[in-house]
């Protein structure tokens, strides 16, 4: 299984959001909730087999995920901004 947690910063490695970098917001049984604040904004997030994802290394957003969770005010502009940091530290 892979080591893909709450908060982690991911790549999809298959399907249409290929090669796109995601926020992991919930993991239910295998599959992840990712958001992206463009494609895939807050309110709507994607599910996606773990499978199909890898952890952008060191990147991770844990306390902004939580926030999404808890339902605290997290635009979608601002979460497109933090990816794009979080990739760029890397």
């Amino acid at each position: 299984m892979c080591d893909i947690s709450v908060g982690d910063v991911v790549k999809a490695t298959a399907g249409r959001d290929k090669d796109k970098f995601f926020l992991v917001i919930d993991i239910e049984g295998g599959v992840a909730l990712i958001v992206d604040g463009k494609t895939r904004k807050v309110g709507k997030p994607k599910r996606k087999n773990v499978k199909h994802l890898i952890k952008a290394a060191g990147a991770s957003m844990k306390s902004d995920a939580e926030k999404i969770v808890r339902g605290e005010p997290f635009g979608n502009e601002r979460l497109k901004k933090a990816i794009a940091c979080a990739i760029q530290k890397n």
